[in-house]
Order: structure tokens, then C-alpha cells, then sequence
């Protein structure tokens, strides 16, 4: 059977990385969404500091945060959870799992994308580590981007980005889609494919999907 959008619903939250991050459409969202609970990540409780944006929790080894952020954040009885630097996975992946046993089922992360390529790429993979649990999404000036499984049926409305990306990870078959400028039907997507790059969505769209894991990019230049 066919999950309609594989959306989880539940407690949702908000959370700052230390990468790229555009303060007008953080400040915004936080403004206008309800949120259950927010989190700081090393670099990212700065960024929230800055957009007078008041955090649940810190959390990371803090190598990216200046000692005076940290202390001054502290006098607000801030929750904090403080990484060893010497570990196995990532403070991104870190605060993922410290969100699933807080009880967050989605999340929304500004600050996923930066100058430094391994930590993107490692973002772009480890929400599928997560992906009946955590609905995850990333946004930056440019991008919003989703992850999936199949079988799924995912159905949105166009925002204010230009084109629309699938992008597999794995061998992935669409049966069928609506509301694009290039539309596909039973087409296997096969890992690393490109053919899914630069569609544009009309309005609103949807993609059915019988199996396979993807991200979906919305994306502006």
C-alpha cells in the first residue's frame, strides 16, 4: 500500500547548524510557525543569539562556538548537552537523535549547507538514516530539501522556488507524475541518476512513488 506523502506528524522543531543561514527566513519562520522546541548546534546557537532566537537546548562539542557566545547563552538557563571532539558521527547527526528521544517527529534545519563539503554531503545522507522516524528538511537561501522512502505519494504546492530536483540514492521507481513541466511515468531512477535535475513543478504537484529512497531539491538560482 501507497503512504500518502510519508509525512510524520507530531511534536515539531526547529534547528540552527552553524553552516549557511539566511537570518530574514529564519527569523520568519520562527515567527510564523509553531514550534514545540528548538535547538542549537555548536556554531548555530550563535546564529540563534544573533536572531534573538531563544533556544531549549545547546548542543555539540562547541569547536565552532567562541567561549563568550557559550557564557553568555548560559546565564539564560539554556539547556546543554556538550559533545566530547572525539567522536563518531557528527553534531548534526548527534542533535537528530537527541530530537527522536526528546519525542520530536519533524524538524526543520537552517544552517545544513557551508563552506565545508564533507559536512554537507554527510547532511544530504544521514536524515535517511532517520527516515521513519524524523522527517527532516533542510533550507537555506536557495534550496528546501526533503527526504523520502517509497512507497510514498508526495503532494505540495509550488513556493517561491523555480525548479524542482529528484534525486535518488538508491534505485527508485516513480510511477507517475502531475503538476510538472517534464512529466514521468514508470521511470527507474537509477542510483546517482541524473535525469530527475532541473523539472520545474506548475502549481501543485504530485509524485507517486512505488519504491526507493530520494531527496526531492526545490531550488532558486
Amino acid at each position: 500500500m501507497i503512504k500518502k506523502n510519508s509525512e510524520i506528524t507530531g511534536k515539531s522543531a526547529l534547528m540552527i547548524t552553524g553552516g549557511f543561514v539566511y537570518t530574514k527566513d529564519l527569523r520568519s519562520f520562527y515567527e510564523h510557525e509553531s514550534l514545540d522546541y528548538i535547538i542549537g548546534v555548536d556554531g548555530g546557537c550563535k546564529i540563534a543569539k544573533d536572531s534573538n532566537i531563544v533556544l531549549d537546548i545547546m548542543y555539540g562539542d562547541f569547536d565552532t562556538l567562541d567561549f563568550n557566545t557559550k557564557t553568555e547563552l548560559l546565564k539564560n538557563n539554556i539547556d546543554i548537552h556538550e559533545l566530547s571532539p572525539n567522536k563518531d558521527i557528527t553534531d548534526t547527526h548527534g542533535a537528530f537523535i537527541e530530537l527522536i528521544e526528546k519525542g520530536i517527529n519533524s524538524v526543520t534545519v537552517f544552517g545544513s549547507t557551508g563552506n565545508r563539503m564533507d559536512h554537507t554531503l554527510a547532511n544530504m545522507m544521514v536524515p535517511f538514516s532517520f527516515i521513519d522516524q524524523l522527517k527532516i528538511t533542510y533550507y537555506d537561501r536557495n534550496n528546501c530539501i526533503n527526504f523520502y522512502s517509497g512507497p510514498t505519494v508526495i503532494t505540495k504546492s509550488v513556493g517561491r522556488y523555480k525548479y524542482l530536483s529528484i534525486i535518488p540514492i538508491e534505485k527508485t521507481l516513480i510511477i507517475k507524475t502531475r503538476g510538472l513541466k517534464y512529466e514521468v511515468e514508470n521511470r527507474i531512477f537509477d542510483t546517482y541518476d541524473s535525469f530527475g535535475v532541473s523539472n520545474e513543478a506548475i502549481g501543485e504537484y504530485e509524485i507517486i512513488v512505488e519504491y526507493g529512497k530520494f531527496m526531492i531539491i526545490e531550488a532558486s538560482d
